[in-house]
């Protein structure tokens, strides 16, 4: 009898230990997916509306308190970094959604908090370093360089990356290496759209925040049609109309109500289109979800007199 009790006693241990084995594999994995407690995930760094001062930081958390720490690349011990308090929104995208007569799909956007920073009072011409979160657990770090306005420069433009599977990804994220190893002094790059395939599902976009070429330089990015495919079997496009408005609105986010998708990334700059290297605008405008007219507004925005244009070409 002993020696049974014995054997039922270890099977019990053996089976306690087991169930925390399996636990903490399925936390762990849940941590490496997501971040670890308090750390930001999903960062994306974009030009702010004058690149010699300014820069924009957007990122995920599962936290609503969450900040950017940052300060001069040179401060390799962080000794002089500075703390800011991110501006956070709860953010989470239904399984299913009805716009009139589609039904979109949308996969895996569980909820968590979307976050932004506008840094301001930079110095030109300099080198900053960012992480996100709060202590002790921050992001990995990410880098940028201000603007001065006045010499040449070098930026990097691509399109259509559209991001579905890691060993596509990294095609462009050596692209982006690479240039770097030509001219190491590019300040930020230009992405005309389509930076995922489905802009409906998650892992598409996590495929993008992995790159480390994210973590180099500043992206200023449009929309391209793909960001409004859903994660149906068959892709639905879908386009909330209303939200097109916001665009004609000085220092509104472009396109920021358009899809609730496009709006919790900001991947796109925050404010209006003008000039945010000295006297340079570059300006990107998907036809496949603006109309003429539309597009004509955009161009016409009263940021200083109205004044007659030509016609657009398409």
């Amino acid at each position: 009898m002993k020696k049974e009790f014995d054997i039922k006693e270890f099977d019990m241990k053996k089976g306690f230990f087991y169930s925390i084995f399996v636990i903490f594999i399925l936390i762990f994995s849940s941590v490496t997916a997501r971040g670890t407690i308090g750390q930001g995930y999903n960062v994306m760094t974009n030009p702010g509306e004058d690149m010699r001062t300014e820069m924009n930081i957007s990122w995920h958390s599962d936290d609503k308190i969450s900040f950017v720490q940052y300060t001069k690349a040179s401060d390799t011990d962080w000794k002089d970094a500075r703390l800011v308090l991110g501006m956070s929104e709860e953010f989470s995208v239904p399984e299913s959604q009805q716009f009139g007569s589609k039904t979109v799909i949308s996969d895996g956007f569980t909820p968590r908090y979307h976050l932004k920073v506008n840094l301001t009072g930079l110095e030109p011409d300099t080198e900053y370093k960012y992480r996100v979160g709060r202590d002790p657990s921050f992001s990995d770090t990410y880098y940028f360089k201000t603007g001065s306005g006045v010499e040449p420069f070098s930026f990097l433009a691509f399109t259509d990356p559209q991001y579905a599977n890691d060993s596509g990804a990294s095609i462009f994220n050596n692209l982006v290496q690479k240039a770097l190893e030509i001219d190491p002094d590019i300040r930020f790059s230009v992405v005309s759209g389509d930076l995922v395939d489905r802009g409906g599902k998650i892992e598409q976009w996590n495929i993008l925040f992995r790159q480390s070429s994210l973590r180099l330089m500043p992206f200023a990015v449009a929309p391209g049609n793909h960001e409004y495919y859903d994660a149906s079997p068959t892709p639905v496009f879908f386009d909330n109309t209303p939200g097109i408005t916001s665009i004609t609105t000085r220092h509104q986010p472009p396109f920021s109500s358009i899809t609730p998708i496009i709006k919790v990334f900001s991947i796109i700059p925050k404010t209006a289109p003008k000039a945010f290297w000295g006297p340079v605008i570059i300006l990107s405008i998907t036809t496949s979800c603006l109309s003429r007219l539309t597009a004509r507004r955009l161009l016409t925005a009263p940021q200083t007199k109205p004044r007659k244009r030509r016609g657009l070409r398409t």
